[in-house]
């Protein structure tokens, strides 16, 4: 880890329920679960362990309640090698995730947020965490107060801020200015170009446009399909890895995570974004979520 960044993960921690089930449920329906299993997650703590396994240098910023399973999500957060001494403990339950995956490996989620939303001692707290020359994480699952907080605090302290705007929440032009990069899926690209462009979205490469002058430089995760990055004046298209889909949960995070690692040992937005790629594959083609992600050696 020498010469790498130290990368400060600023998000969510819960305890996901992830159900197995042929197909997932249309409105009215009814599934039954083939298997149930109960996991550590929420954005946060899924890059951070993303990260960790890389071989990064991590501490975790979050909130986790009074109950049972904030003990164990902060027992995990310590076997997986991060550290925690910036976590918040609250009175309350932990964040909690309700995770459907059908047999294509596709899912449904459903977040009741709990102590991720303790807001005062956690923004404290994670503007406390930052020092000159980190590399900041964050995604949409905190209340934008802490994160607009939290950008502003990266830029004073020159610290660089990746901003993975999942789910897409409040929004504001001084904050997605200073994030380098901004990480979104397609849907979250088109929902935010909806509401910042007044243009004709149908046009290919429209989206792309409206949203490249946001902020210092932009991924747009596209799934099988690959992904797209732009910084200054130069865009990439990078193609996905060609692998068996068992488990898509958590794909996306394990991508950020790897981003995150890359771009802390001072290489390049494309080279990151290869690197996500090869990640986000090996992520896919097992189940769960964190469980699935790859340590460092094993990619090597």
């Amino acid at each position: 880890m020498t010469g790498m960044r130290r990368i400060v993960v600023i998000g969510s921690i819960n305890q996901d329920e992830v159900d197995l089930v042929d197909v997932l449920p249309v409105p009215g329906a009814t599934v039954r679960s083939l298997a149930t299993r109960i996991q550590l997650g929420g954005k946060g703590a899924n890059q951070a362990v993303a990260a960790a396994r890389l071989g990064a240098q991590v501490s975790m910023v979050g909130a986790v309640g009074s109950d049972s399973a904030g003990v164990e999500s902060m027992d995990r957060l310590h076997h997986e090698g991060i550290d925690t001494s910036s976590v918040v403990r609250v009175a309350g339950e932990t964040g909690r995730a309700f995770v459907l995956v059908d047999a294509a490996g596709e899912n449904s989620i459903v977040v009741r947020s709990g102590a991720n939303h303790a807001d005062g001692e956690l923004a404290v707290r994670a503007c406390q965490s930052m020092q000159s020359g980190d590399l900041v994480v964050m995604q949409g699952e905190l209340p934008w107060s802490i994160t607009s907080a939290v950008a502003n605090r990266a830029e004073e302290v020159s610290a660089r801020l990746v901003l993975n705007l999942a789910p897409v929440g409040e929004l504001s032009a001084e904050v997605l200015a200073l994030a380098d990069p901004l990480i979104v899926n397609e849907s979250e690209a088109l929902e935010l170009a909806h509401r910042v462009a007044d243009a004709d979205l149908r046009r290919p490469g429209a989206v792309e446009d409206a949203l490249r002058g946001l902020c210092r430089s932009l991924v747009i995760t596209r799934g099988g399909k690959g992904a797209f990055a732009a910084e200054a004046q130069t865009t990439i298209m990078v193609r996905a890895e060609r692998v068996q889909v068992i488990d898509t949960t958590g794909a996306g995070d394990a991508f950020v995570g790897a981003v995150a690692v890359s771009l802390a040992k001072s290489h390049g937005l494309p080279e990151a974004v290869h690197f996500a790629n090869r990640v986000a594959g090996r992520a896919v083609g097992a189940s769960g979520a964190m469980d699935a992600y790859p340590r460092l050696e094993e990619l090597e």
